[in-house]
């Protein structure tokens, strides 16, 4: 997991090191309301690319997430 200190804005961030970011946000969320991430990262049969695969305790079904994450930069207001 990336820990992020959003108050460190002089470190570089390049499109990978920001998708972790956000991939590891969402795990954290997902499992915070009771889903089992079972795997990350996984290219399936199609070829397409899925960042999270969770279920829930107790059922079967698996739920497929794909991970977009994107860094808005605001300027200060003028005073």
């Amino acid at each position: 997991m990336v820990n992020w200190n959003a108050n460190n804005m002089s470190e570089t961030l390049n499109k990978g090191k920001l998708g972790e970011i956000g991939e590891n946000l969402v795990q954290t969320k997902l499992m915070q309301l009771g889903l089992n991430v079972i795997n990350a990262n996984t290219i399936m049969a199609n070829y397409e690319s899925v960042d999270l695969i969770c279920v829930k305790p107790g059922n079967k079904k698996k739920v497929y997430v794909q991970v977009k994450t994107c860094l808005l930069y605001t300027s200060p207001s003028p005073r």
